[in-house]
């Protein structure tokens, strides 16, 4: 079975995983993670560009033949969360890959490992991106703006998120879907001020002098996304001025809404046929809230996300994304590498 060549990766990928679970860092700057990336790389014999403008990298392999540019993407970044799980890899820094961006980059890796051995059975050529900055939504946009990512544009880019995400999508299945499939998320902050006063005399203010107020705001469209921005600063404002006090609100836009392009999910879904039975491919998805900058991404490129199912109460690998117990079923990573090993060779 084809299957069984994307297996004997897993050994290797979990490697990768474990070793990049014990360094997590947050935000744009990696010096770490990138380090252990570029190790890796540089033993693979695979050439990269370090990124100009974070800790990101870009890794290329060129078959010389003609063919189409494919991406893929991986992202890097960590949570600043005080890791709980116990695991004999557990990171003690402070930070910890709570979201599965860990067995992200070792998935990226080993799918680099193979075709860059078997590059003989590929066409064109493959860029795979090691973005940073995901969670706090500022990775993509640096990388789209990279000179060496705007000279070499792919014809299509795919990415995936493993874990629990989508309650759709079982331990080991596939989720993959056309169009609509996560939400916007953008940011807020509200500050307002009024008249603070004793608490025996509430008559007199609203207690404290001020009071700061923080979300997140979620949408599966453009227009409602702008609505609720518009509706969001209309209600605290209003409010307050009704109490007499003053709102402030200021928004950080995130990332919008994640859509996949039809012909690149097409690829996608022809190369899970090829590899696992008709079972294991949950299609197609209800959108969920979570939000995604891999989104950032497909607003001028074709491309395409999936989800890959780690979750497994047996390996109590049951706690949600950003959780300081969360875990992945780890038997599941080269079906990641095998997605998108498959893909690589429908499109090229």
């Amino acid at each position: 079975m084809k299957t069984q060549i994307y297996q004997t990766l897993n050994t290797e990928t979990i490697l990768y995983r474990r070793e990049l679970h014990q360094i997590p860092k947050t935000g744009t700057h990696l010096p770490q993670t990138s380090d252990y990336i570029k190790k890796r790389l540089s033993d693979f014999g695979v050439s990269f560009i370090p990124n100009e403008g974070d800790g990101g990298l870009i890794a290329f392999l060129d078959t010389k033949r003609p063919g189409k540019t494919i991406a893929f993407r991986a992202d890097m970044d960590a949570l600043p969360i005080k890791e709980e799980t116990g695991l004999l890899y557990a990171s003690t820094n402070g930070n910890m890959h709570a979201c599965g961006h860990d067995a992200h980059m070792a998935i990226l890796l080993s799918t680099i490992f193979y075709i860059k051995e078997h590059l003989s059975e590929f066409y064109g050529r493959f860029l795979f991106l090691f973005q940073t900055g995901e969670e706090i939504s500022k990775g993509a946009l640096i990388m789209k703006e990279e000179p060496f990512f705007l000279a070499h544009q792919p014809d299509y880019l795919f990415g995936l998120h493993i874990g629990l995400l989508h309650p759709e999508v079982s331990t080991g299945q596939l989720g993959i879907s056309p169009g609509l499939l996560m939400a916007s998320y953008d940011k807020f902050h509200i500050t307002i001020t009024g008249k603070g006063c004793h608490g025996s005399t509430p008559n007199k203010g609203i207690i404290p002098s001020t009071c700061e107020i923080e979300g997140t705001i979620r949408a599966l469209s453009a227009d409602m996304r702008s609505f609720l921005w518009k509706r969001l600063i209309e209600i605290a404002e209003f409010s307050a001025k009704s109490l007499r006090a003053e709102a402030k609100v200021t928004i950080e836009a995130g990332a919008p809404a994640l859509s996949n392009n039809a012909h690149a999910t097409v690829a996608l879904t022809k190369a899970a046929e090829t590899l696992f039975p008709k079972e294991d491919i949950v299609s197609p998805l209800s959108p969920i809230m979570v939000g995604e900058d891999f989104s950032e991404y497909l607003t001028d490129i074709p491309g395409a996300f999936f989800f890959l199912g780690a979750g497994n109460e047996k390996k109590d690998c049951s706690y949600p994304h950003h959780h300081s117990k969360f875990q992945i079923d780890e038997d599941v990573l080269w079906k990641g590498c095998a997605l998108f090993i498959e893909t690589a060779k429908q499109l090229t």
